[in-house]
C-alpha cells in the first residue's frame, strides 16, 4: 500500500489523460437518503443524495489531484482549482468553497496550493490545507477562519508529502499526518510519517501515533487510519513501516488502538478511510480500474469487522452525510 505522496504525482498523471474521456461512465455511488461527495477533483466532482446529484466541479484539464472535503450538514464543498488566467495546465491552484445555496464557488486567495486535502470544519467555519512550497516560504498547514479572514499557521511539513487533514467534530481540533523522524522538513523525505493533533485555537501540537490518512468519527470517539509500505523494495533502515496495508482504529490520544483488516501487500489505499454519519461504519475506496480511475469501495462495520462490497467501479467517495 503505497502512500498518497507516492501516488499523487503518477495519480495526477495518469488522470489529467484518462479522466476527461473515460471516468464519467460509471454509475454514481448511491445510498438512500445520504449525501455522498464523490468524483475526481478538480476534474470533476458530484455531491450524490438518493436519487438526486449536483454537478460541483468540473475542470477538464486540471492536472492535480485534490482531496475534497464536505460540512457536516452538506451544504459547503471544498476544494481547489486553477488561479484565474493560469496557464491551462499549470499546476497553481487556489481554495474555493461551493455553496449549495447558490451553486457557486467562493475563492480564497490567500490559501494556494499545488494539489494535496482541502479539509472544511464540520460547522463550515473554518477551511485548512498545507500550502505548497514557495521561493520565500516552507510548506506548512494553514487554517482561515472565514468570518474574520486570519489565518492559523500550523507547523511546516515535507513539500512532496501530501499530509491528509480531517477535522474533530468540535471544529477546533485537527488531525494530520507529517514526517515522524523530527528532521529539517527541507531534509525529511522519509515516508515514515505519524498523526498529529493540533489545536487551532491555541496552536499546541502533540503527536499521537505512527500512521498516515488520518480520518475523525463524526463522534469524536475514533480516528480511523491507514498503515504503509515503501516505495521500494530496498529502502533504507526507516523507511518501512513494521505492519504494511493496514486498516486500524484508535482513540484521538492514541489510546486503545485496534487493527480493522490487513489487505495484501500490493494493495493500495490512497484515501483516507470515510466514516459513515453514525460512525459505526467506515468505507474504503480500493483500486478498480487505475487507467480509468475508478474504485471499488467496501464497508466495514466497527462493531463486528464484517467487511461488505458497498459499490463496484465507481467513482472515488470523499464524504459521507446523513438526512437531515
Amino acid at each position: 500500500m503505497q502512500r498518497v505522496w507516492i501516488v499523487i504525482p503518477a495519480a495526477a498523471a495518469l488522470f489529467a489523460g484518462t479522466l476527461p474521456l473515460q471516468a464519467r461512465k460509471p454509475e454514481l455511488p448511491r445510498i438512500p437518503g445520504q449525501t455522498l461527495l464523490v468524483g475526481w477533483p478538480p476534474f470533476s466532482l458530484t455531491l450524490s443524495a438518493g436519487p438526486k446529484a449536483w454537478p460541483v466541479q468540473d475542470e477538464p484539464h486540471s492536472r492535480w489531484l485534490v482531496a475534497p472535503s464536505l460540512s457536516a450538514n452538506a451544504t459547503i464543498v471544498a476544494s481547489a482549482h486553477r488561479i484565474a488566467g493560469a496557464l491551462p495546465r499549470s499546476s497553481d491552484l487556489v481554495v474555493s468553497l461551493w455553496s449549495m445555496t447558490n451553486h457557486d464557488w467562493t475563492d480564497y486567495p490567500a490559501l494556494s496550493l499545488q494539489g494535496g486535502a482541502v479539509a472544511i470544519s464540520p460547522d463550515g467555519n473554518r477551511v485548512a490545507c498545507v500550502t505548497r512550497w514557495m521561493t520565500d516560504a516552507p510548506s506548512r498547514i494553514e487554517v482561515l477562519d472565514r468570518a474574520t479572514g486570519k489565518i492559523a499557521i500550523g507547523p511546516e511539513v515535507y513539500e512532496r508529502a501530501d499530509t491528509d487533514i480531517s477535522w474533530a467534530p468540535d471544529s477546533r481540533r485537527l488531525a494530520f499526518d507529517m514526517g515522524s523522524n523530527g528532521g529539517p522538513v527541507k531534509s525529511n523525505p522519509s515516508p515514515l510519517r505519524a498523526i498529529y493533533i493540533m489545536d487551532t485555537d491555541t496552536g499546541t501540537l502533540r503527536r499521537i501515533a505512527q500512521a498516515v490518512a488520518p480520518s475523525w468519527s463524526p463522534s469524536g470517539e475514533w480516528i480511523a487510519y491507514l498503515d504503509y509500505a515503501p516505495d521500494n523494495d530496498d529502502a533504507g533502515p526507516g523507511f518501512a513501516a513494521a505492519h504494511p496495508n493496514r486498516v486500524g482504529l484508535m482513540h484521538p490520544d492514541g489510546s486503545g488502538g485496534r487493527v480493522l483488516i490487513t489487505f495484501p501487500r500490493d494493495e493500495s489505499l490512497m484515501i483516507p478511510p470515510v466514516w459513515s454519519p453514525d460512525s459505526q461504519a467506515i468505507l474504503l475506496n480500493r483500486w478498480h480500474d487505475r487507467q480509468k480511475g475508478t474504485m471499488d469501495v467496501d464497508r466495514i462495520q466497527i462493531g463486528t469487522m464484517k467487511v461488505t462490497k458497498e459499490f463496484r467501479n465507481v467513482p472515488p467517495v470523499y464524504a459521507w452525510i446523513g438526512a437531515r
